[in-house]
């Protein structure tokens, strides 16, 4: 009925997309790298901090982002992880899997589009007992609006990206 409206909306939409990629896209240099991505994503090689040091039970136990104490940790797959208690360690040691976000704590969103972002540990969801973080409140929103082809769009590109260089280009790519 109104043309103008539905270009305007348009115009919108990939505004809106773009401004939330540059979101993710925060670190443009490392896409550029040939060897393939770490399994966890870690704060930097020195310190091996997983989840920037936020606890991952506590999202499950607390509903809540908690960071965890630099005194109470443990070491699975490569990285350092952090937690407010030890009853939380604990349950971290028990069943890892079930308590480490998914994609190796890279955002979510950012990998159904086919590219590898950090996260802000404050924005996260919790789906089917599975722990996701997404970069920022921005991208969030975006991830909220359909979770579950988010989800079978990362899982797919994580199989391929998380194995291979950086450079190499994903199976699913919405961009």
């Amino acid at each position: 009925m109104y043309p103008f409206v539905n270009y305007v909306r348009t115009y919108l939409s990939i505004v809106f997309v773009a401004i939330a990629l540059a979101g993710c896209a925060n670190n443009p240099q490392s896409l550029q790298a040939i060897e393939p991505i770490p399994e966890i994503n870690i704060e930097n090689s020195a310190n091996r901090l997983a989840l920037h040091g936020y606890d991952p039970v506590a999202y499950f136990k607390e509903q809540a982002a908690v960071a965890g104490s630099p005194e109470i940790t443990t070491q699975w797959r490569g990285a350092v992880w952090q937690f407010a208690n030890k009853q939380n360690r604990a349950a971290f040691v028990a069943k890892p899997e079930f308590y480490a976000p998914q994609y190796g704590g890279y955002c979510a969103i950012a990998l159904s589009w086919g590219i590898i972002a950090d996260i802000d540990p404050d924005s996260w969801y919790i789906e089917d007992n599975k722990l996701y973080l997404n970069n920022n409140a921005v991208v969030h929103k975006i991830w909220l609006q359909d979770i579950d082809g988010n989800i079978l769009d990362a899982t797919e590109n994580w199989r391929y990206i998380h194995r291979y260089p950086i450079h190499s280009k994903p199976k699913h790519n919405h961009l």
